[in-house]
């Protein structure tokens, strides 16, 4: 809710508790929702990292915040429980990358998990970073034009 306030009020007025929801997430380490190329990425920085696992979330949101926004109440939980298709698009390293900008102490994860309040410190500009990215990266052509295409909403949304 605080890093991406428009995404946290946009829940808050469905009535969605996203904790509940992304117990799945955790409890199978994003296997359920990205494809296996990305879990693994992701494996990589939830073993490595004590608040790995809060960062990756964050990430997952931010990248897809644009596709939550647009959703009521239904498909927010439809896309939040299969999010597989919706994260098809995504390339590892820009979801990485988007993990690594946030700021999170083990502690402010504790709190998180808590229910407390507490605010997470990232890159004003996520889109950005993931443009630079996947520009970097030795994608598909096709991978190259749905990542910006994605960052190109994403800014639209900020």
């Amino acid at each position: 809710r605080h890093h991406l306030p428009q995404v946290g009020e946009h829940w808050a007025r469905l009535g969605l508790d996203f904790r509940v929801i992304i117990l799945e997430w955790w409890l199978t380490c994003f296997v359920s929702i990205l494809p296996l190329h990305i879990a693994v990425r992701a494996w990589d920085m939830i073993l490595l990292e004590p608040a790995g696992l809060i960062r990756v979330t964050l990430a997952l949101i931010e990248v897809l915040a644009h596709k939550f926004l647009r959703e009521d109440g239904e498909g927010t939980l439809v896309m939040l429980t299969h999010m597989e298709a919706h994260a098809a698009f995504l390339a590892a390293d820009a979801l990485m990358d988007a993990a690594h900008r946030f700021d999170v102490s083990y502690p402010q994860f504790q709190a998180w998990v808590n229910g407390e309040e507490w605010q997470v410190d990232a890159a004003p500009s996520a889109a950005t970073n993931i443009r630079e990215t996947v520009q970097r990266t030795d994608t598909s052509e096709l991978d190259t034009k749905e990542s910006l295409a994605t960052c190109d909403r994403i800014e639209s949304c900020s």
